[in-house]
Parts: structure tokens; C-alpha cells; sequence
């Protein structure tokens, strides 16, 4: 039994220095991983920032992205047709699951002209539901307010309710406005309009409200003091398998969330 345990032991070294000398060790070949990821239209900037910064890391991973309306979103997954997407308002449902990837703001937006600087939540939620018609009842000029809205097909409608008017509707007399850049653009363009966009999505060509005497800024909604606070969650039916898990557990890790930038907000 010695003298075979000694003849294994040099056959097993001669084939290793063969591999070693005249066939080198070939790369192994990595298996491509596909995933199909859905998105609001207001999620879509930081769903593609992220999938883009997580297969520079795993670049067996291939994630493509598909942009819809929060209620083709919803319809879809309620027959099957998709499995996961990204938004700002997770539906009122028993059947659904939904992880935070982030937090963001609403913020309420009026023309850089409008002397008004600070509203209270009452006066926002007046304001929309047609009680305050004019903004000299709110200390600014003898104009009429014009409401800015976005259909209900939008999640940020849908959060504003959520966060702002509760079981209160909008006002018929609000202008609907299709999405953010849009407006941006109307408020920007029209004296005494006043609308609402994420924290994400602020540009300097419009002026930002105080709520309640608090500005929407990124310190005092990383300390939740700013009252209009919203989170961007992953929606499902069920628990993730492991290969979309990979990617949301990366995206709440440290790495992930140092990844948002200076538009979103980490999570706590």
C-alpha cells in the first residue's frame, strides 16, 4: 500500500507540471446575468444612475431598464407582466411588497417674481383644493393662484395626495401638466402659478417655499424636519429571488447608497 500511495502522489505532480508548463489555465468564463427592471418616469434618472454604478462592479450583470406610467406600472404588475419597478409611492394594497432604495423631498415651486416665500401645510393643502383662489389672501399680490398638477397617472400625484390633501381632491381648476420639466418650464413662464416637484428635480429657475417656516433642504430632510418627505421604493408581489436581490441589498448597502449623489437623500 506504500508503494502505490508513492506512485499516485508523483503521477499527480507530473500532470500539474505538464498543465503548468504547457497549457495555460484558461479565464473562466462568467455567466450573464439579465434583468429587467421597470421605473417610473420620476425614478428613471436615479434607477439608471444606479444600475449603471452596480455592474461597473458586477459586470456579470446585465440590467436593462423599461420607463412607464405609475398605473401601467401598477395594471402590469398585477397581471404578471413584469416583476419589479422603481417609484416614489408604493400602492395602498395587501398583495404588494416594497423595499426603500432612497429618499427624496416634495417641494412647492412658484416664479422667482412672487413675493411669497413660506406656506403653511393648511394654505398648501387650501391652495390645491380650490379654498385660497387668490395670493393676497396668502400675503402676496391681488392675482389669481393658478395650481400646477400632474395626471393621475403620475406617482408623484399620487405622493402628493398621500403627503399634502389626504381624502381632499385637487381642484377642477388646476392646469395638469404631463411631467416635471414641464412644470418647471409653466412655472418658470406664468407669474402666479405655483406647482410641486421632487428635491431631486430642483433647478434654480424656479423658487422654493418654506413649509411651515422650513426650507426644503437637504440637511433638514436628512434630519426629517422638513414635513414633506417622500421615500423611492423597489415594488413587487413577492420577495425578490437572488439575482434582482443582488442588486437591491447593493443598493442599500453603504456602497449603494454613497452612489445617489447630492439630488437624493440616503436612507436612515
Amino acid at each position: 500500500m506504500k508503494r502505490v500511495r508513492n506512485t499516485l502522489a508523483v503521477l499527480a505532480f507530473t500532470t500539474l507540471f505538464g498543465c503548468a508548463v504547457e497549457s495555460p489555465a484558461s479565464t473562466p468564463t462568467i455567466e450573464q446575468i439579465d434583468l429587467m427592471l421597470e421605473t417610473t418616469h420620476t425614478t428613471h434618472p436615479l434607477t439608471r444612475e444606479l444600475t449603471h454604478k452596480f455592474t461597473d462592479t458586477r459586470p456579470e450583470f446585465h440590467i436593462e431598464i423599461n420607463t412607464q406610467s405609475y398605473n401601467t406600472l401598477i395594471d402590469q404588475l398585477e397581471n404578471g407582466q413584469i416583476d419589479y419597478f422603481m417609484s416614489h409611492y408604493v400602492p395602498v394594497q395587501d398583495n404588494v411588497w416594497a423595499a426603500p432604495m432612497a429618499q427624496d423631498g416634495l417641494i412647492l415651486i412658484v416664479n422667482q417674481r412672487n413675493p411669497v416665500d413660506d406656506l403653511s401645510d393648511e394654505q398648501v393643502r387650501g391652495i390645491f383644493n380650490g379654498q385660497l383662489p387668490q395670493w393676497n389672501t396668502i400675503n402676496g399680490n391681488a392675482q389669481p393662484i393658478i395650481p400646477l398638477t400632474y395626471p393621475e397617472s403620475n406617482d408623484i400625484y399620487h405622493e402628493f395626495h398621500r403627503l399634502v390633501m389626504g381624502r381632499q381632491q385637487i381642484t377642477s381648476n388646476a392646469q395638469v401638466v404631463p411631467n416635471i420639466s414641464a412644470m418647471i418650464e409653466q412655472v418658470n413662464s406664468i407669474p402666479n402659478a405655483i406647482g410641486y416637484i421632487p428635491f431631486s428635480y430642483h433647478m434654480d429657475s424656479v423658487r422654493s417655499l418654506s413649509i411651515n417656516g422650513i426650507m426644503p433642504t437637504r440637511s433638514n430632510l436628512i434630519e426629517h424636519i422638513y414635513p414633506l418627505r417622500t421615500t423611492i421604493f423597489v415594488v413587487g408581489r413577492h420577495e425578490p429571488p437572488p439575482t434582482f436581490r443582488a442588486f437591491f441589498s447593493w443598493v442599500q448597502s453603504l456602497e449603494g447608497q454613497q452612489a445617489l449623489g447630492q439630488e437624493y437623500i440616503p436612507l436612515p
